[in-house]
């Protein structure tokens, strides 16, 4: 995902997620739909498409959705459901059970020609956890980092796994700085950096872009969306008072050169209202950066 492209691309980077309608009945249109008007779309194994892939076993789904992208000339990549079981708290066949839902949504990808797939390992983690349950939650997304990498190496594949970055207000696992050193250091894993969820456990925009540099250097794929800084609600663009552009220059400026996907509806919004933000910021940016 990193490569030298200038900033006068970086329009031709802001993506859309489909859990912005996740109720909607017809998947494959919907997902034409935004491929036709954004050069990435991440599909999330959520709503509908939950339903419909049969939580990733419904491999005629994920062609129909290459097939799009072939034709659209979009990327799809594809966002790993919510696991229903803990990987990292739960018991031994709970964790079994959580796994395989990773594991298939990786096949699910791969088929589907994704180059991406966001995965959280788990719901809930105690903040006040001792080092050594947090190192043995580090352990086992270790362990699943080398599962998922076999499963390319099985399917021929060169798909990035990208472990995304927790947020504030809710009971999640979430890693240091050392940890995700120590993580992205020693495991086949890339990471999703949310920019909400990084910014929701800082006190200063100053703050808040220095922790977007430290995240960036691991990241195959960036979360984009406004927020009242520093409150942990996803907001369209524009909505909030949050200065995700100046955050988008921090990020670029550690030689990121991947998607800015606008995803996670709130507040009241509608999708279609993170859609038209989405659109009018990236019409913003190609006046901004015009040759």
């Amino acid at each position: 995902m990193r490569n030298d492209q200038p900033m006068n691309n970086l329009a031709n980077r802001i993506g859309i997620s489909t859990n912005l309608f996740l109720e909607e009945e017809n998947v494959e249109e919907l997902v034409r739909y935004l491929a036709t008007h954004f050069p990435v779309v991440e599909v999330e194994i959520e709503g509908t498409v939950r339903t419909l892939s049969d939580e990733g076993r419904n491999l005629e789904l994920a062609r129909a959705f290459r097939k799009i992208a072939e034709e659209t000339g979009s990327t799809i990549n594809i966002h790993a459901p919510y696991i229903r079981v803990d990987y990292i708290l739960g018991s031994e066949a709970s964790r079994a059970t959580a796994r395989d839902t990773i594991i298939r949504s990786a096949e699910f990808a791969i088929c589907a020609g994704a180059q991406v797939m966001t995965f959280h390992p788990g719901f809930r983690f105690p903040k006040n956890s001792s080092p050594e349950a947090r190192g043995e939650a580090l352990a086992l997304i270790q362990e699943l980092a080398y599962d998922l990498f076999h499963v390319n190496k099985h399917k021929g594949a060169d798909l990035t796994y990208s472990l995304e970055n927790s947020g504030n207000e809710r009971p999640f696992l979430t890693l240091t700085h050392e940890e995700n050193d120590e993580l992205f250091s020693t495991s086949p894993l890339s990471l999703t950096l949310d920019m909400a969820h990084a910014a929701s456990y800082c006190s200063t925009v100053a703050q808040a872009r220095e922790e977007m540099k430290l995240f960036a250097r691991y990241a195959a794929n960036v979360h984009l969306a406004d927020i009242k800084f520093p409150k942990h609600l996803h907001l369209p663009l524009g909505e909030g008072d949050f200065d995700f552009h100046n955050m988008i220059l921090a990020i670029e400026e550690t030689g990121y050169r991947g998607a800015y996907i606008v995803e996670e509806i709130g507040a009241g919004y509608k999708g279609e209202d993170y859609f038209n933000a989405a659109v009018r910021y990236r019409e913003e940016l190609r006046s901004r950066y015009a040759a």
